[in-house]
């Protein structure tokens, strides 16, 4: 999972409007070192399987740090794919699963919202 490093000296938190980060694999993609799948090929457990499309694109890191008091800023997640995602704060539970922003490749440096 993935948290923002807001202790950095370099990050203002007074000024931040989002962060960002990438999910480097597509639907589908075989991962290692996930919490009780495979570290490392060849370990003899299954890998996990990647989905960064489900939750809208965003993991419950993503959207619990949405949350944190005090900051309350969307994350936008890229992924291999070239979707952009933005979860925003304030969203909770199920609806976690539908209320993502989606931007989607259309063609050569060009998105459209979805």
């Amino acid at each position: 999972s993935y948290t923002p490093n807001l202790a950095r000296p370099d990050v203002n938190a007074d000024r931040l409007f989002g962060v960002y980060h990438s999910h480097p694999h597509a639907n589908g993609d075989k991962v290692y070192g996930c919490p009780s799948a495979s570290a490392a090929p060849g370990d003899g457990k299954a890998p996990a399987t990647a989905l960064p499309d489900s939750r809208r694109g965003g993991s419950d890191a993503d959207w619990d740090f949405t949350n944190v008091p005090g900051v309350n800023v969307p994350v936008y997640a890229i992924t291999k794919t070239g979707r952009v995602y933005r979860v925003g704060p304030g969203v909770f539970g199920n609806a976690r699963n539908y209320s993502a922003k989606e931007w989607r490749p259309n063609g050569p440096g060009c998105y459209k919202k979805r």
